[in-house]
């Protein structure tokens, strides 16, 4: 399978210089210095959580690439594929199912919404509440503008 090379590629050395980049911080006055040149101390904890990550990327890349190569191989044994398809990584041609896009995306996006909204203090989520609840209320007024009702709840129309 020519498809898929070992080794290190350029991307992964650009992910590790961006990860030492993003752990570097400046040396402050009075705290002991660690690993460093200049003005600059490494974070080792920020370190160590990007090159953990990068191992996981890795090592999810790897079980992926064998699961491509078991599926080649299964393909070519049904003779779906020729043994050129399999050497240049190509599978059979299959039906396109109907994606659920939709639905992941939801998802998606109440999980990560949550996971914010959890992760913010006690006054930033009473900010962003007041916020969202005056989005609300402004787009419900213009709603009720543009359809000639009330701006707003309390409207007393004029007496003459």
């Amino acid at each position: 399978m020519a498809k898929s090379g070992g080794g290190i590629n350029l991307g992964l050395l650009i992910e590790v210089g961006g990860v030492v980049a993003n752990s570097l911080r400046s040396r402050e006055e009075g705290k002991p210095g660690g690993i460093g040149v200049g003005n600059y101390v490494v974070d080792l904890q920020k370190l160590g959580l990007g090159v953990a990550g990068l191992g996981g990327q890795q090592v999810f890349r790897a079980l992926r690439g064998r699961r491509e190569k078991r599926e080649l191989e299964q393909e070519l044994q049904a003779g779906m594929i020729t043994p050129e398809d399999f050497e240049e990584g190509r599978h059979a041609a299959k039906p396109r199912k109907e994606r659920r896009f939709g639905t992941g995306l939801v998802l998606g996006a109440i999980s990560g919404g949550t996971i914010y909204i959890l992760s913010l203090s006690a006054e930033e989520r009473e900010k962003l509440f007041k916020g969202i609840d005056g989005a609300i209320n402004s787009a419900v007024g213009l709603v009720n503008e543009l359809q000639g009702k009330p701006y707003s709840p309390d409207f007393e129309p004029k007496k003459d």
